[in-house]
């Protein structure tokens, strides 16, 4: 028995990347919202994040302002209650994950049960 029937790959023409997307451009165009949506609040907002590492001037911008490095975080730390913020953010960030993840989970999976019946 040949293994290239057998797979059934034989005589299939291997497509590229445009004739893929053309074929499948419904598909791409319900996609494409969630992509930008995702590119704009996940990956070009760590950009920000650079802002903690400087001596913020919102006159000069982020390219214009000075470069602190950790200067900021050591006086977080030495800040008398960082104990009990740090505590308080700990609590909420596990009950958010205790309570608020398995809700919408839970909502699918009893929803599944009536519409099942």
């Amino acid at each position: 028995m040949d293994t290239k029937r057998a797979s059934g790959t034989a005589g299939r023409k291997k497509e590229n990347f445009w004739q893929n997307m053309f074929k499948h451009k419904g598909l791409y165009l319900m996609a494409f919202p969630g992509i930008i949506w995702f590119v704009l609040f996940k990956y070009v907002t760590l950009a920000g994040s650079v802002i903690a590492f400087m001596d913020y001037d919102i006159y000069k911008g982020i390219g214009g302002s000075k470069f602190a490095g950790l200067k900021h975080f050591a006086h977080l730390f030495k800040f008398p209650e960082f104990g009990q913020i740090f505590r308080n953010m700990a609590i909420l960030g596990a009950c958010d994950v205790l309570i608020v993840f398995p809700i919408p989970i839970l909502l699918a999976i009893l929803m599944n049960e009536v519409r099942g019946g």
